[in-house]
């Protein structure tokens, strides 16, 4: 397959030999794309200026703001396949800016498998291939990548950047259009068909993969688009709660030893031989290390797989091994790297954004999980703070969360591939399943450990706190024990010595026959053996994916995780279109990996708890036949993982107000 450009004529004409093996029928497809108002805060889906669509062997038409919507409303209605590239803000600023009737034909074409973004493509050939590109790559990066030359830097005769320079042209005739605008428009339009041919072309990209991800990836940049919006009063108290925790935390590193003063700077730095050197006494591996601290025992590709070592081979000290190191000294150190950076990052982007909401950028990770960026929003500090900043512009959030969906998406997949049930039918009837680890540890029987939980038993409700980073941690092959106790320690707030923890993964590996399968029966059979090394290749259930040059914790976690990505994705999705249809009120503005919350009125709040949780169930039931899943739900009036929801006297939610978690 060959492409070419005449890049002396004013609109380009596309001539191509298409590819024998390609899944997608190049003759029935239209290259899209529009150009807009610049993206400027609070404006993330700009007015539409005009609008290229392209055919194979014919020249690109370009149209003006008047005559674009009603081809768009043609081009929708039919049923030619659409290909562009990032073609969800596209479709954004359609549904922002388009006649009301187009927001129907939209969703039809999503829902009938006919959009195909080329940036979504090479998203896929990255995870077949196991390769580690940025994602959201521009047309530019990735057609470079194919052999196509694109330059998307160009200027006018004024030195103004074409990309950015459209504004000037709204209700403007296309004839009236500068020579440079017409084409870079039409070539927006046109490359994508080239490109899409050359990526499917290699077989590793589906169809219906494409299409799934284009739903999925619809539901992030609307929810982006909505934004959010914070609290200055609140910003306020934390600013200054960040400060005297800095203040008081940096005073004992420095006399620790962890950090020092140097001249000419305004901030001690990071002693940072000093600190790896607490690290390798903290994780018994002090005698491990030569003169320069580079690691010398055994087991290095192993502790590099669980971030203790770096790729350099010295050891880490980044935040989470800090936290798991059982060293009171190194976990006062993440705690200060926490608060530094809720104070350089997460104030800041409170400050700049103002009144205006700031934006997220959703992307994807390797199995498929949903990933934030620019701000990470998926990634505040666990502890109460930057969250509460953050309030509802119509009054109330709703956020419901699927229960356990990771324990839910292990069982379809050991159903689909081992063909056991019985963790999946134990789910289904209700069946709690740290409190069935907690019953072996105490060596009672399930309905008795339930009962105690219920009655608020300590040792039961210890023992069930300590099932959670066994169920959790072991089934992506954590083997360590002093790993499971940092785990247990900082996520769960679980504290035991290591030989217990030891004892307990030996007696979960005894008793939780379907997750030992998985791993030992199923993870490992996906074992790719190469010269120097064993990678994995591992299928993302519901889809075509497969991951490749996967390690072995990461071949474990891709199978579950990646099911979970596809069932939340979806439920995203059919949440943004309910929405935008208007069958029901409100925004999704959030989005945290099994967790959607919708921006509502307060009176709305009942409304919205209903149907959000019909639709993610209503997902997690087409993608996961065999295992019934359980969402719950809670209203408030900032955003906050502590809060509880609240009930009215008939039962339906209501919005708990969340106070300042640190009043200065």
């Amino acid at each position: 397959m060959r492409g070419s450009i005449n890049r002396d004529t004013t609109e380009r004409t596309l001539t191509m030999q298409l590819s024998p093996t390609s899944q997608i029928p190049i003759r029935s497809c239209e290259g899209l794309d529009s150009e807009t108002f610049p993206v400027r805060a609070g404006l993330p889906r700009p007015p539409v200026v005009c609008t290229a669509m392209a055919r194979v062997n014919e020249e690109a038409r370009l149209y003006s703001t008047q005559d674009q919507w009603g081809r768009l409303m043609t081009l929708l209605d039919s049923d030619r396949l659409i290909v562009g590239h990032n073609l969800a803000y596209d479709l954004g600023c359609y549904m922002e800016w388009g006649p009301p009737e187009m927001r129907k034909l939209i969703f039809s074409a999503l829902d009938n498998d006919r959009i195909i973004d080329t940036m979504l493509a090479e998203v896929l050939v990255d995870i077949e291939t196991g390769s580690n590109h940025v994602f959201s790559a521009g047309l530019d990066e990735v057609s470079a990548r194919y052999g196509l030359e694109v330059d998307k830097s160009g200027t006018d005769e004024h030195g103004i950047e074409i990309r950015t320079g459209y504004a000037k042209f709204l209700h403007v005739p296309i004839s009236e259009y500068p020579v440079c605008y017409r084409r870079y428009a039409s070539e927006d339009a046109s490359i994508p068909l080239l490109l899409i041919d050359r990526i499917v072309s290699r077989g590793l990209v589906q169809r219906s993969d494409l299409a799934k991800m284009a739903r999925i990836y619809f539901g992030f940049s609307m929810t982006s688009a909505f934004g959010l919006r914070t609290d200055p009063l609140r910003v306020d108290a934390l600013e200054e709660q960040a400060r005297t925790i800095i203040d008081k935390l940096q005073d004992a590193m420095i006399k620790q030893g962890f950090m020092r003063d140097v001249r000419n700077k305004p901030h001690p730095v990071r002693s940072v031989k000093v600190i790896q050197s607490a690290v390798a006494k903290a994780y018994g591996m002090g005698d491990m290390t030569d003169s320069s601290g580079m690691y010398k025992g055994p087991d290095k590709k192993a502790l590099q797989a669980e971030g203790l070592i770096t790729k350099t081979g010295r050891f880490s000290y980044a935040g989470d091994v800090l936290e798991n190191s059982g060293c009171e000294q190194l976990a006062a150190l993440a705690d200060y790297g926490e608060w530094s950076s809720v104070l350089n990052k997460d104030i800041k982007l409170f400050r700049e954004a103002g009144d205006l909401p700031f934006h997220t950028r959703f992307g994807f990770a390797a199995t498929t999980r949903s990933t934030s960026s620019g701000p990470n929003i998926q990634n505040f500090r666990n502890e109460a703070g930057p969250r509460e900043c953050i309030r509802a512009l119509k009054g109330a959030f709703v956020f419901t969360d699927f229960c356990g969906l990771e324990n839910g998406t292990l069982a379809q997949t050991v159903v689909w591939a081992l063909g056991r049930r019985g963790m999946a039918d134990k789910i289904s009837s209700g069946w709690d399943f740290h409190c069935d680890m907690g019953a072996h540890i105490l060596g009672i029987s399930y309905e008795d450990m339930v009962a105690r939980c219920a009655a608020g038993n300590p040792e039961a409700l210890n023992a069930r706190g300590s099932a959670k980073p066994l169920n959790f941690g072991l089934v992506g092959f954590m083997t360590r024990a002093t790993t499971v106790a940092g785990y247990a320690r900082k996520s769960y707030g679980v504290d035991l010595p290591v030989e217990r923890w030891q004892e307990l993964i030996n007696l979960w590996y005894a008793t939780q026959h379907d997750q030992v399968a998985y791993l030992n029966e199923y993870v490992d059979s996906l074992r790719v053996s190469l010269e120097r090394r064993s990678l994995y290749s591992v299928p993302i259930p519901s889809t075509g994916i497969i991951r490749r040059g996967a390690i072995r914790t990461a071949a474990a976690n891709t199978g579950f995780q990646g099911l979970g990505a596809q069932v939340a994705g979806y439920a995203l999705y059919l949440v943004v279109k309910a929405q935008l249809l208007g069958q029901m009120p409100g925004r999704a503005s959030v989005f945290v990996h099994d967790e959607i919350g919708t921006d509502c009125e307060p009176e709305d709040v009942p409304e919205v708890d209903h149907m959000q949780s019909k639709l993610m169930i209503q997902a997690s039931d087409e993608l996961m036949p065999d295992v019934r899943a359980k969402v719950d739900s809670k209203a408030v009036s900032h955003w906050s993982k502590g809060a509880k929801a609240s009930y009215a006297a008939d039962g339906t939610l209501t919005v708990t107000q969340v106070k300042v978690p640190h009043a200065p």
